[in-house]
């Protein structure tokens, strides 16, 4: 229970006096234009709903690690308790409708390999990342 109270916690110090900010303003912010900003909104809405906030509280200034901490859905983390890439995957999966079987995301989370790197990394940069990645994974056809 002291769980839930927690990430409660931490996503209300989040959203607290944040401004809200639109998808398209978002994807406007990261340089995603077309399908590939269809794409990062389409992560933006994934990782508000896993972090259980509305996804105009995240910005592309936020970091990967603050996300990280409001995240509890134990499906969605591997034995290391390391947020997965395959979850992340099939929650996309939902939102767009497709198959994305094979899709190779942008390292998420502390634990995976990189990590000292993805210390500072944004959100925004993730989620440009991973919409170009998407974008690519879908013009091949896969």
């Amino acid at each position: 229970m002291w769980l839930w109270r927690s990430v409660r916690s931490q996503r209300e110090r989040f959203i607290q006096g944040k401004e809200k900010m639109s998808s398209e303003a978002f994807a406007l912010q990261i340089n995603c234009r077309r399908q590939g900003a269809e794409l990062a909104i389409a992560a933006r809405n994934v990782i508000a709903r896993i972090c259980r906030i509305e996804a105009v509280f995240i910005h592309p200034n936020d970091r990967v690690t603050q996300l990280e901490t409001m995240m509890y859905y134990s499906w969605l983390h591997d034995q290391n308790g390391t947020f997965s890439e395959l979850g992340v995957t099939l929650e996309l999966e939902l939102e767009l409708n497709r198959h994305l079987t094979g899709l190779k995301l942008p390292p998420y989370g502390e634990g995976d390999v990189l990590a000292e790197e993805r210390r500072s990394l944004t959100f925004g940069e993730w989620t440009a990342e991973a919409a170009r990645r998407l974008e690519e994974f879908i013009r091949r056809g896969e």
